[in-house]
């Protein structure tokens, strides 16, 4: 029983860690996207500059 419970435990913080990296990545994902978005933006308005 005490195995049994230990082996739970053990599957519970694989999940919570996995969890916790998941969203991370998609954290990393996201300020990569806006990053991208504030470059286009920037080239957008030097465009706009030399018009």
């Amino acid at each position: 029983m005490a195995e049994e419970i230990e082996g739970l435990a053990a599957g519970t913080e694989h999940t919570r860690k996995c969890e916790e990296a998941k969203k991370a990545a998609q954290a990393a994902k996201a300020r990569e996207l806006a990053a991208q978005r504030a470059r286009e933006l920037e080239l957008k308005a030097a465009r706009r500059g030399r018009d």
